[in-house]
């Protein structure tokens, strides 16, 4: 069972009825500028779920500027059974004035399995006086993520047990309602250390993902009671945290916000995957990675394919780079829409009257090469042909390696490069440190209409004619581009380095070590390795234990110094040093199936465990 549209109208910061989101994919990826109604449409979903518990009024979320009482959040939900027969629970559910999901059994099983994670709830994790020397996660965890989570132990919810216990304690006392009042305790105290014991196993897989040097360990006090005053004491989970190994103190000073981040993070989605099953499996998140840079955020992606596959997933962001990113990435399943705001006025001609902000959807999140094929089909060539350059420069941009995307400046540091002959240039010289073919008949096309088409394009020039087949061109250019392999190169041995062959028979001992004469790379085109054609130099060899041998048994000598030095001089590729060992002048031994696994280097390893 999935939810296929989102319909609202009238509810917190939409104004208005707005056109309905409709989800292709099984989840959702949201852009929204700010005063757009992003986070609305998050809390929308949220809230919708939650009044199936029958504790929130539509009314109490209604749009300020609304006048009659005709707003609603309306879900169109849709599954079908392993035969392909529609769910009996299909069609639309809709919360409104008049109307709410009290007893409906689809979303009160939802309610129990939702996560709805936003920054301002992670802080919980982390915000702590500077005084407190530890965190304490009891109410993050008791009286929101588990309060709905049963206890294997007593079969209630830790939400339900909770709340009879504070009212137990508070109540006169008498001996039976004291009895009562331990076996509950035991049975809430047994069942935590359970549950805890799983969620300490999922949040630390998750926490790994992020590659933080950050380890966790949630552990709760035993919860008991006290009087005078009548209280319950010792309610605290601590969240106790190690740094590669060591353990932190106050880490809710120690360690940075990423790191923060990503403990908040692993809890929260941890305690996700120990919830039981419903039909509905949302997963809820509203800019939760302000505190992630792209290094970590990454991360959360892996995290999302390899546990949340059966969950719907809404990921909201304001970052647009981060959504134009991870729209990239998240390609499989994912739809992806763009939020904006503009004035919502009403009144008679003349007279209007703002009432305020009204979202605008804009679905599907076109790309740039989507957005030219529409401009191309309006025959608005210009537009086209900007669209296609930005596409241009976004598979270039991709293409290239990050070393290759930043330039000396004249002073001190470094800048990126943006402009398309400068990214045109270092895609040329990628392929050519990776001793590859250049694309010669792409980077010419791409030359040819950048100077013709695409300029001119971008600027009022009324002197230079747009024909259609130039932005035919430009498609079919932006094809070949997204066909190149991609390329990268990584130093495995510095220049000097050696690497060491050693034979031996029945009659002979051989050995031969050789130098590098510049660095050696790993070239990876496509996913397939090899190493450049780096250039080596022999340092010695010896046969029989006599250095620099003439390889001669019936005239077993050392070489002459003359015949020594321009020998050791030359720079071969190791192919020509295996043909001289393994040739008629050398050992006349049939060359091995693979050199590489012959030659081991100075860690012991060989040269194929290198490249492999």
């Amino acid at each position: 069972m999935r939810i296929k549209q989102i319909e609202i109208k009238d509810f917190k910061a939409f104004a208005g009825e707005y056109p309905s989101i409709k989800l292709d994919g099984k989840s959702l990826l949201v852009y929204g500028e700010n005063g757009s109604g992003k986070s609305s449409l998050a809390q929308a979903l949220d809230q919708f779920v939650e009044t199936s518990t029958g504790m929130l009024k539509f009314g109490d979320f209604k749009n300020i500027f609304a006048h009659a009482n005709d707003g609603f959040v309306k879900l169109t939900c849709e599954g079908f059974d392993a035969a392909g027969n529609p769910d009996p629970e299909n069609g639309i559910y809709e919360w409104s004035e008049t109307s709410d999901m009290v007893g409906q059994d689809l979303f009160v099983d939802a309610s129990k399995t939702k996560g709805f994670l936003d920054y301002k709830r992670s802080l919980a994790v982390y915000l702590h006086p500077k005084d407190a020397n530890r965190i304490d996660v009891f109410d993050l965890l008791m009286r929101n993520l588990l309060s709905r989570f049963v206890n294997p132990v007593s079969r209630s919810t830790f939400g339900d047990e909770l709340g009879v216990m504070e009212q137990r304690v508070r109540a006169y006392w008498y001996q039976g309602n004291l009895n009562v009042l331990k076996r509950h305790l035991r049975d809430f105290n047994a069942g935590l250390s359970a549950v805890l014991k799983e969620l300490n196993t999922k949040a630390s897989d998750i926490l790994t993902e992020f590659e933080t040097g950050v380890t966790i360990r949630l552990a709760p006090a035993r919860l008991s009671y006290g009087r005078p005053p009548k209280r319950l004491k010792r309610s605290h989970i601590g969240l106790f945290v190690q740094y590669y190994g060591r353990k932190i103190h106050q880490p809710h000073l120690f360690l940075n916000e990423a790191r923060l981040s990503a403990v908040a993070i692993s809890i929260f989605l941890g305690s996700m995957l120990i919830q039981p099953s419903s039909k509905i499996k949302l997963l809820i998140l509203d800019d939760m990675l302000i505190g992630l840079d792209f290094s970590n955020r990454m991360p959360l992606l892996n995290v999302l394919k390899k546990h949340f596959n059966d969950y719907q997933v809404f990921m909201l962001t304001f970052d647009r780079n981060w959504f134009e990113i991870a729209k990239a990435l998240l390609a499989n399943g994912w739809g992806a829409c763009e939020m904006y705001v503009s004035e919502h006025k009403e009144g008679p001609v003349g007279a209007e009257v703002v009432i305020g902000n009204k979202p605008q959807i804009v679905q599907p999140s076109d790309s740039y090469l989507d957005k030219a094929k529409k401009y191309f089909e309006a025959f608005d060539y210009p537009a086209a042909a900007n669209y296609l350059r930005k596409r241009c420069e976004e598979l270039i941009d991709d293409l290239l390696p990050l070393s290759y995307k930043i330039e000396p400046t004249n002073g001190f540091g470094s800048r990126e490069i943006t402009k398309l002959d400068g990214l045109i240039d270092r895609l040329k010289m990628l392929f050519e440190d990776c001793e590859e073919s250049a694309p010669r008949a792409v980077e010419s096309l791409l030359r040819l209409l950048k100077k013709a088409t695409l300029n001119p394009m971008s600027h009022h020039d009324l002197e230079s004619p747009i024909y259609r087949v130039e932005v035919e061109q430009l498609f079919d250019l932006v094809d070949e581009l997204a066909n190149l392999p991609r390329l990268k190169r990584q130093i495995c041995l510095k220049a000097g380095s050696r690497a060491a062959y050693h034979f031996t028979d029945a009659t002979r001992e051989y050995s031969i070590d050789i130098e590098l004469v510049a660095d050696l790379l790993v070239i990876t085109v496509n996913g397939n390795s090899r190493f450049n054609k780096a250039k080596w130099k022999i340092a010695t060899w010896a046969l029989n234990g006599v250095e620099f041998s003439s390889m001669d048994l019936a005239n077993h000598q050392r070489l002459g110094p003359d015949i020594i030095e321009k020998t050791c001089a030359q720079e071969r590729h190791l192919e020509g040093i295996a043909n001289g060992v393994f040739g008629p002048r050398g050992l006349a031994v049939t060359p091995p199936r693979d050199v590489l696994a012959e030659f081991k280097v100075t860690n012991g390893g060989t040269l194929r465990d290198l490249l492999e």
